[in-house]
């Protein structure tokens, strides 16, 4: 399970990537490479405790000669399991405690923002071995928080953190509200035409605005908040247009994944693809925006610098 890191960066790649982005922001001087650095190897970090944990758990191979032999792996221990949970808890939650350390930075309230951070990683760290629900339990309340930390200021990137975190909000309520157990029956359709709700969906959206709220800050006031409000609400809308359905996907189909489903669901995965399509060119349109509105702004300050 941990002898490859490949898919820990598949898995953690666009968080620690997005968290290294916010953590460059808060910090100045040197210490910004160190930080995005530092985000950008924890999935290694993590790969190598796994190793190490799993490495001791095998038995030794007995003295054969050239015979091969394949260690003998026992299931995970509980240490294993709950070192296991902590990592992907804290990964999962390191591009949020980032964005409380990049509010705090564009807020004016710096020790408030690390200390909120710090808070949240420690406490996805101490509820991730009880049970999955209470890290996503910690995370809703981690952007619920981010919200309202920085609501109170017009930061540039505060229209697309704002309209991030109620979609996000939307859609996680939703969830909490259906949430049950699912069958393992999900793993043997692993690879059919139905996909329904899956929180982290919602949570993985929810970087795309953290995304924007780190460009619009690196911009500055060159970032239109006019332009801000109109595209993070586009993209919240159109977020919501494509997990919403798969939402009510779940609460028609007991696996997250099935092969056989009425027609009409039929219908239901089209829209979804439709407008994940419209928010990906949304994405795209925003980037190409903020690229822009850097570029004249260098301009302007270019011949006076």
């Amino acid at each position: 399970m941990t002898a490859e890191i490949g898919p820990y960066y598949s898995q953690w790649g666009v968080h620690v990537a997005i968290a290294a982005l916010l953590l460059g922001l808060a910090f100045r001087g040197p210490l910004r490479w160190g930080a995005a650095l530092l985000a950008l190897a924890l999935p290694a970090f993590a790969w190598l405790i796994l190793l190490l944990m799993e490495s001791l758990g095998t038995t030794p191979p007995p003295d054969t000669g050239w015979t091969l032999y394949a260690p003998v792996r026992p299931p995970p221990a509980p240490a294993f399991r709950t070192v296991t949970s902590v990592i992907t808890a804290s990964l999962g939650l390191l591009p949020l405690a980032a964005g409380f350390a990049l509010a705090g930075r564009a807020t004016g309230r710096v020790r408030a923002g690390w200390s909120i951070a710090g808070l949240t990683l420690a406490t996805a760290a101490i509820t991730a071995p009880i049970s999955p629900s209470a890290t996503l339990f910690c995370g809703t309340l981690a952007i619920l928080g981010l919200a309202l930390f920085a609501a109170p200021w017009r930061t540039p990137g505060l229209p697309w953190l704002a309209t991030g975190c109620l979609a996000a909000l939307v859609q996680l309520s939703l969830f909490f509200a259906d949430f049950r157990p699912r069958p393992p029956i999900d793993r043997a359709f692993h690879d059919t035409y139905y996909v329904v709700s899956h929180a982290h969906y919602a949570m993985t959206t929810f970087l795309v605005f953290l995304l924007f709220f780190a460009l619009a800050h690196a911009v500055g006031r060159a970032a239109s908040q006019r332009f801000g409000w109109t595209h993070g609400a586009l993209l919240a809308l159109a977020s919501a247009a494509t997990l919403l359905p798969a939402y009510w996907l779940s609460m028609q189909i007991t696996p997250r994944r099935y092969i056989d489903a009425p027609e009409v669901f039929r219908t239901v995965n089209t829209i979804t693809e439709i407008t994940g399509t419209l928010a990906a060119l949304l994405i795209l349109a925003g980037l190409i925006w903020l690229a822009i509105a850097a570029f004249r702004a260098r301009r302007q300050t270019g011949p006076t610098a």
